[in-house]
């Protein structure tokens, strides 16, 4: 996979994943219940990006 894109969307990609690997972290610290609901954000998150990008 090629690492050198255009500027800007290397960087919003970049930043989007970092933005899911904290989510990530913050769901494997929360209780169950509240996980559930994170992964429920963190996909409504992702699928609007996805509009918008």
């Amino acid at each position: 996979m090629a690492i050198v894109h255009a500027n800007s969307w290397g960087w919003r990609r970049f930043s989007q994943r970092s933005a899911v690997d904290r989510a990530k972290a913050l769901a494997m610290s929360a209780a169950p219940p509240a996980r559930a609901e994170l992964v429920a954000l963190m996909l409504s998150a992702v699928a609007k990006t996805m509009g918008a990008g």
